[in-house]
């Protein structure tokens, strides 16, 4: 297998990487999260339940 890059994420794969069990092992984990990362992209944080009941203008409120 030639060196290479899978795209835009900086997983760099070497011939040397194949060459000892222990570095397949840390290639096979490294595409698997990749391969995670790519399937699962971070959702966002939710919004709390206060916040979302907080007026969005001034001009919403009622004057005390």
């Amino acid at each position: 297998m030639a060196s290479g890059l899978l795209p835009d994420h900086g997983v760099r794969i070497t011939t040397s990487d194949l060459q000892s069990t222990q570095r397949r092992e840390d290639l096979f984990d490294r595409v698997l999260r990749w391969v995670h990362r790519l399937l699962n992209p971070p959702r966002p944080a939710p919004v709390p339940a206060s916040a979302a009941r907080r007026p969005r203008r001034v001009r919403d409120r009622v004057p005390i």
